[in-house]
């Protein structure tokens, strides 16, 4: 009989083993915000300069409480249509037959295809439940130029099972909303017609007519993407039982800068006076709202939140100009500087273009603050999410997986590029970088500048080791990027 008892007692141990269950997969939120730097966020702001920000981002800042926070960390590119083709895809848009990007909402973009699969497909395998809520800004197509009340491609074909989009975000046609590829009308009586700039209010196209729902208001986008999001969360709880992927890509705070007067059930409060400050606010309660609304119904502890931006910050300027889209006046509005002193702004190569802030907060396997130094780039997100599902892919990036679950510090990104449509790339390898002059054709390269980091984090004109290259080290590190640019571009 002890015997058997000891067999049984050996039978249940394997029985128990085979049947446990695994743990269930978090739902997964992805931020995206348009257009911030570093020196946005209040948290980054207090901890670089020792000093106060102009504007607080308090639920931001909760993230990094019990977060992560990468410090070297890029976006794919310094511009947005190549930055989310990258983060979608996982790969650098460069290797698509639009390198620079798909600008237009009206052209396809290339993704979800064999050699650039979606993330939102890949999540989608993985028997996750995929949304996307706001600026899509990657292309798309209509029937035609004047026929747009139908999406015929959106982030539905990409592998998203709900869409609320806005095709080319607040900057760009149509101005209008649309769910699940249909446009959602402003109004009963509303129509797509040609906006003026008294209701666009897009300074770059100020003297031309942009095709739009009539009722347009760019001051409400942020409240009504924020809103579509609140009740598919309330639908969601109540449906379904898979775990979710939502993309969420923040209107702010792209140019204009027009802030709404509530966002979800919260008022937006004071002004702070100077515009971007504002829709900085602004974009901190849209993500304050949406984390309240997953603690509300239960889904935030087992949750990964990802929080990054498609690009560097926006140079510090006022704009003025008249609703007839007359004389145009840039002016330093003193606010805080986006790119916390680093050189440059959304746009361009030097850091400052593409440095961005990078978090990632999840309730259940990171209970204390922590820094991360690695080399990162908003590439490495389509591996990590692919390692914690169990999906496998080929990428540019890097898991992070390992540093989320506190294994092991984030593997170093051996390189990175970053191209620009001024006919300029850069090669980031360790603490150096080499600046090149290229074409639209990216097969000519020409150094132009070099820079150490580590020494000369600002990119100052002085360090530039361009003025040293006989040097045997600088021609080293000139020999290791050419050979970068000849595996990746000849």
């Amino acid at each position: 009989m002890k015997h058997l008892t000891g067999l049984f007692g050996a039978w249940m141990l394997i029985f128990n083993s085979c049947t446990r269950q695994p743990a269930p997969l978090p739902n997964v939120l992805l931020f995206v915000a348009d257009d911030i730097g570093l020196g946005d966020l209040g948290y980054y702001h207090r901890e670089h300069t020792g000093t106060a920000p102009q504007v607080e981002t308090p639920h931001l800042d909760a993230l990094l409480a019990k977060g992560i926070r990468f410090e070297d960390a890029h976006a794919a590119a310094s511009l947005c249509a190549p930055s989310r083709v990258a983060l979608l895809s996982g790969q650098y848009s460069f290797r698509s037959e639009t390198p620079f990007g798909t600008w237009s909402a009206w052209r396809k973009p290339q993704l979800g295809n064999e050699q650039f699969e979606s993330l939102a497909a890949k999540m989608k395998d993985q028997r996750y439940h995929t949304s996307f809520f706001g600026k899509f800004g990657i292309g798309g197509s209509f029937p035609s130029k004047d026929s747009v009340t139908i999406r015929t491609y959106g982030p539905r074909q990409l592998g998203f099972d709900y869409s609320f989009e806005l095709p080319a975000g607040i900057q760009g046609p149509p101005l209008a909303y649309y769910e699940n590829e249909k446009w959602l009308p402003l109004s009963p009586d509303a129509k797509l017609v040609p906006l003026d700039f008294s209701q666009h209010k897009i300074i770059e196209k100020s003297i031309i007519k942009i095709l739009g729902d009539d009722h347009w208001d760019p001051a409400l986008a942020g409240k009504k993407i924020v809103q579509a999001c609140l009740n598919f969360l309330e639908r969601f709880h109540r449906e379904e039982q898979s775990p979710f992927f939502m993309y969420y890509a923040a209107q702010a705070i792209h140019l204009p800068h027009f802030h709404a007067d509530t966002i979800g059930n919260r008022a937006f409060g004071d002004e702070l006076g100077i515009p971007k400050l504002d829709m900085i606010k602004e974009l901190d309660l849209q993500v304050g709202s949406i984390i309240n609304q997953l603690k509300e119904l239960g889904l935030y502890d087992n949750k990964l939140i990802i929080f990054t931006s498609d690009n560097g910050g926006l140079i510090n300027f006022l704009i003025f100009a008249s609703d007839n889209g007359g004389l145009i006046n840039f002016h330093p509005d003193n606010s805080q500087n986006s790119s916390l002193g680093y050189r440059g702004n959304k746009g361009q190569v030097y850091e400052g273009g593409h440095r961005v802030p990078l978090i990632i907060s999840w309730p259940e396997q990171i209970t204390k603050p922590v820094k991360i130094d690695a080399l990162t780039t908003t590439l490495d997100i389509f591996p990590t999410l692919m390692e914690l599902t169990g999906a496998i892919y080929a990428f540019d990036g890097k898991s992070l997986l390992p540093s989320i679950r506190g294994l092991e510090q984030k593997e170093e990104t051996p390189y990175l590029i970053h191209l620009t449509n001024k006919n300029l790339a850069a090669i980031r390898m360790g603490d150096w970088k080499v600046i090149y002059r290229t074409n639209r054709k990216l097969n000519t390269f020409k150094v132009k500048e070099i820079y150490n980091l580590k020494e000369n984090p600002g990119e100052q004109q002085s360090g530039n080791y361009f003025l040293q290259k006989q040097n045997p080290a600088v021609q080293e590190v000139i020999a290791l990027t050419d050979a970068i640019i000849k595996r990746e571009f000849r």
